[in-house]
C-alpha cells in the first residue's frame, strides 16, 4: 500500500480557497482510481504553531511514501518552515509541490534552502493526471519513467538542475470521480467550494491562467455527486467557483446549463433539503 500526505497551506494575509479545492479533487481522484492501493491522510496548516504541532506528532513522517503540498499565494512562508522540519527528518521519499506558486513561481521556490535539500517534483497547472501517473510509477517500481512526465518540473540529477517538461491541457473527461470532502479542525463554515467546469472562454493576454487554456465542462455525474457528497456531510450551501460558468452563450452552453439546474432540483427533493448557492467566493472564510 502506498501511504500518501496531502497538505495545504492558508495563506497569511487572505482567505483562500484553491488549494483546499486541489486537495478534495485530487483525493477523490485518487481514492476512485486506486481504492485499497493507497491511504491518504489530510492536513492544512493556519499557522507556524500547526506545523510544530504536527510534527510532534508525526515523528515518523518518513512513513510517508509521497507527500504533497498545495501552496497558495501568501503560504510561502509556511511552506519553507514545513520543509526545514521536514529536512530535519531526513526525508527521501517522493515530495510534490503543486498548486499557485508552484505553477507561477517555481524559479523563486527552488532558491529555497530546504528545496534546493529535499529537490521536489513540482507539478505545474493541473495534478490530477500527474499525481494518477507518479502513483503508477510507485505501485510498480518504476520512478525513473516519471522524469518526463507532462506538467512537471523535475531536477535532473545528470545535469544538477530544474528541467521543465512539456505541458498538456487535461481532459476533465477523465476525472470522473468527485472530490472527496475534507472538513479541518478549525473549520466551523458549512459553505463548500464546487467546480462544474475549468477556464474561460475570453482568452485575456494578461490572463495568469494562459489564455491558451479552452473552456472545460465536467462531467454531469460528477457534479452531481459533488454536491450529493458534500450534502450527505450535512452541507447544503455552496460556492461554484468556476472562471466562467457558461462557458459561452451558444445553445449546447445554455442548454447544458439548464441540465445542472435539472440536477439540482432533482437532489434536493432526494434529499429533502433546500440548497444555498453564494456568489462571492471571497465570502468563504476559513475553508
Amino acid at each position: 500500500m502506498i501511504k500518501i500526505l496531502l497538505i495545504s497551506f492558508g495563506s497569511e494575509w487572505h482567505d483562500d480557497v484553491w488549494n483546499v479545492l486541489a486537495i478534495e479533487s485530487i483525493t477523490g481522484n485518487l481514492k476512485g482510481v486506486f481504492k485499497e492501493e493507497i491511504s491518504i491522510k489530510t492536513y492544512r496548516f493556519y499557522n507556524k504553531n500547526d506545523i510544530n504541532i504536527f510534527f510532534n506528532f508525526n515523528s515518523i513522517v518518513t512513513e510517508y511514501d509521497l507527500i504533497g503540498c498545495s501552496v497558495e499565494i501568501g503560504s510561502h512562508n509556511l511552506l519553507n518552515a514545513f520543509l526545514m522540519q521536514l529536512s530535519k527528518y531526513n526525508y527521501s521519499n517522493v515530495l510534490v509541490l503543486g498548486g499557485i506558486l508552484p505553477t507561477y513561481a517555481y524559479d523563486y521556490l527552488i532558491t529555497l534552502r530546504p528545496i534546493q535539500t529535499l529537490k521536489p517534483i513540482f507539478i505545474i497547472g493541473e495534478g490530477e493526471i500527474a499525481l494518477r501517473n507518479l502513483i503508477e510509477c510507485l505501485l510498480n517500481n518504476t520512478l525513473s519513467s516519471y522524469a518526463n512526465e507532462p506538467n512537471t518540473f523535475q531536477f535532473d540529477e545528470k545535469i544538477h538542475k530544474y528541467v521543465m517538461n512539456m505541458t498538456q491541457t487535461v481532459d476533465l473527461e477523465k476525472l470522473i470521480y468527485s472530490p472527496e470532502p475534507i472538513v479541518y479542525a478549525n473549520n466551523n463554515y458549512k459553505i463548500r467550494i464546487v467546480q462544474a467546469s475549468r477556464n474561460c472562454i475570453f482568452g485575456c493576454t494578461y490572463c495568469s491562467q494562459d489564455p491558451k487554456k479552452k473552456w472545460r465542462e465536467f462531467p454531469y455525474d460528477r457534479i452531481k455527486e459533488n454536491l450529493e457528497v458534500f450534502i450527505r456531510t450535512s452541507c447544503c450551501e455552496f460556492e461554484f467557483v468556476d472562471d466562467e460558468f457558461f462557458g459561452g452563450n451558444a445553445a449546447y452552453n445554455i442548454n447544458r446549463t439548464w441540465k445542472i439546474y435539472d440536477i439540482i432540483e432533482k437532489i434536493t427533493k432526494q434529499f429533502g433539503c433546500k440548497l444555498k448557492f453564494h456568489p462571492n467566493p471571497e465570502a468563504i472564510h476559513g475553508l
